[in-house]
């Protein structure tokens, strides 16, 4: 290995219709940079997707058919991290300065230009070019970070065993943090509750409401306990209970935060053979009957948390046996889209379960993330994926 290796020279791209011009600049450039050149804005386009990352690039303005301007917006598109300069005439000044103000340049040189002049803002380019890879790579080291603090604090502590199921849950954010919430709590033996809640928006505004919203869960619970005990009643707080005082708790202040969130709380009481549930505006909840070999679509008309209260929460029941499933999800799942356009939807859901009925919970929620995955093709995940699934023995 070569510890004295000489720096990569950085590499820019040189877009005009003058081929003498392009000749002239490569030769007095090529010392210090790594140039390449394109003809007009089609073929500049073409190596900005094509080829690794430019530094900078510098583009006439006047050039048959895609004018720089024009080009220098579609190179902000596709490469935002590219520093962006424009050549111009005395004449194009206003298109110019427009463009700079838009933000789709970072500067314009007005022609002649000589190679000096070029090399000083092709090096102020580079500065730039520098300074946002750094900021990009910090925002990302951020996002690590905090993603790792949330798998950590709000999935992390998940219990591994729950008596009398077989669950599995999942949570991938599209942005490496998201809002989704989970929760599993168990009471008592053969009693818990499950807790999926989504967000709106993604990133780190998102995952904070997010972990606010999951606390108040926690609290609205303790609080409603206390209050029971001081009552002389060991009754476990309903779903109902715990989801109006959460909306009483936080409603007024996600709908200040221009947010909010919905959420399925369901609790499985398996001695009484009943799922109680609490839907919150949230996608529709899937139940598996083992023994009818058919599905259950569980979906209230609750408004969301944060929502003015247009009604008040009650809680639903469904029975539930042996061998049954129960699906609570983020609609990162059923809005997953193919490359004609069409959603992944709730029947995909359903004939996956009830293709492997009898696979354990783990495996199954595997598959439907790996189908769901390959259903959507290359294209990256734009929404949030957060499931859990419970399987009764």
């Amino acid at each position: 290995m070569n510890l004295f290796a000489a720096k990569p020279k950085p590499r820019i791209l040189l877009v005009d219709d003058d081929p003498a011009l392009l000749t002239a600049y490569s030769r007095d450039l090529s010392a210090t940079w790594d140039v390449s050149s394109a003809g007009d804005g089609t073929l500049g386009l073409r190596a900005v997707e094509d080829g690794p990352a430019f530094a900078v690039v510098v583009s006439n303005f006047r050039m048959p058919g895609m004018d720089g301007a024009a080009f220098l917006g579609k190179v902000k598109e596709i490469a935002p991290e590219t520093t962006r300069i424009m050549l111009t005439g005395e004449l194009d000044l206003r298109v110019a300065v427009q463009a700079v103000n838009e933000g789709n340049i970072f500067r314009f040189l007005t022609k002649p230009c000589s190679a000096d002049q070029l090399q000083a803002a092709l090096a102020e380019g580079l500065r730039m070019h520098e300074l946002t890879q750094a900021e990009k790579h910090a925002k990302e080291q951020e996002l690590h970070i905090a993603g790792e603090i949330q798998q950590a604090l709000l999935f992390g502590n998940l219990p591994a065993v729950v008596s009398g199921v077989d669950f599995a849950c999942f949570t991938q954010p599209s942005q490496g943090i998201d809002g989704d919430f989970i929760d599993v709590i168990e009471h008592r033996t053969g009693c818990f509750d499950v807790i999926v809640g989504d967000v709106m928006g993604k990133g780190l505004h998102a995952a904070l409401i997010g972990a606010g919203t999951k606390h108040a869960f926690g609290r609205a619970f303790g609080r409603l306990a206390i209050a029971n005990c001081e009552a002389g009643s060991q009754e476990i707080p309903s779903p109902e209970m715990i989801v109006r005082r959460v909306h009483e708790d936080v409603g007024e202040n996600l709908a200040m935060l221009d947010s909010f969130a919905t959420l399925v709380y369901a609790r499985f009481d398996l001695k009484a053979h009943k799922l109680i549930w609490v839907d919150a505006g949230h996608t529709t909840s899937l139940v598996y009957s083992a023994k009818n070999r058919c599905f259950t679509r569980l979906k209230g008309d609750f408004q969301p948390l944060g929502f003015p209260e247009l009604k008040r929460y009650h809680q639903l029941e469904h029975p539930i046996g042996s061998g049954d499933i129960a699906f609570f999800y983020s609609d990162g799942f059923t809005e997953r889209r193919n490359a004609e356009g069409r959603m992944f939807g709730i029947e995909g859901l359903e004939t996956l379960i009830a293709a492997s009925p009898e696979a354990p919970s783990k495996a199954l929620l595997e598959t439907i993330f790996k189908q769901v995955s390959e259903f959507g093709g290359n294209t990256p995940f734009t929404d949030d994926l957060t499931g859990i699934l419970v399987k009764i023995r």
